[in-house]
């Protein structure tokens, strides 16, 4: 069985002459949060994200191998944060936080800035590359 492919769609018409295709500037703020970067910028490190998962949880010290959970903030469709914004959370902390579970969002967001902030600095201590 063979596929034919769709015709193509015109390209919408935002402004400018009819039948032209019109260019949208969408400019990139880097400085509107503390930790939002662009997608070109983000670590994507395996290696990383397991040295994170060794340690405890830090929301409630449980021992032992860990989840590697990325911060809420500054994330987009389809894609995560930067592996460097990541921190150790046992399962059930892990569902907490994503879920918001009695917190608000700044204080949610509060929680995970601390958070990152340790990790970074255990990374730091501990001679990881991606932590400069």
């Amino acid at each position: 069985m063979t596929w034919k492919r769709p015709p193509r769609r015109p390209a919408k018409q935002i402004g400018g002459n009819i039948g032209s295709r019109a260019t949208v500037v969408v400019p990139v703020i880097e400085s509107a949060a503390p930790f939002v970067t662009r997608k070109t910028d983000r670590l994507v490190s395996e290696s990383y994200r397991r040295f994170v998962s060794l340690h405890s949880c830090m929301r409630c010290g449980k021992s032992g191998p860990s989840q590697c959970a990325h911060a809420n903030e500054g994330k987009g469709m389809g894609w995560k944060v930067c592996d460097r914004r990541t921190f150790p959370l046992c399962p059930e902390c892990h569902e907490e936080i994503d879920q918001s579970r009695g917190l608000t969002r700044d204080q949610r967001r509060d929680l995970e800035r601390q958070y990152v902030e340790a990790m970074q600095q255990a990374a730091r201590e501990a001679g990881r590359p991606e932590i400069s």
